[in-house]
């Protein structure tokens, strides 16, 4: 797929000592784009599911990009030993 965008595949469990708070799990991602023969595909790839209480229903949201730090040049590489 050319120019394709990537979605986590999630799903929110309440913490039964705060309700205000929510726990996310990943289970999977979701990718969109264009093909070769220039159709729109949508691609799912499921890797776990939910145990326990569980609705049915799933989240997506886009990916977040990783920030690495390690090739960053706004951090001094140098520690002092």
């Amino acid at each position: 797929m050319h120019d394709r965008r990537i979605y986590n595949i999630v799903t929110s469990k309440s913490d039964p000592n705060h309700p205000d708070k929510k726990y996310w799990s990943q289970h999977g991602i979701l990718m969109m784009g264009i093909d070769d023969s220039g159709e729109q595909r949508i691609t799912i790839k499921i890797n776990s599911l939910p145990i326990g209480e569980f609705s049915g229903w799933f989240s997506v949201y886009p990916k977040e990009e990783k920030n690495n730090r390690a090739n960053s040049d706004e951090y001094d590489n140098n520690v002092p030993f």
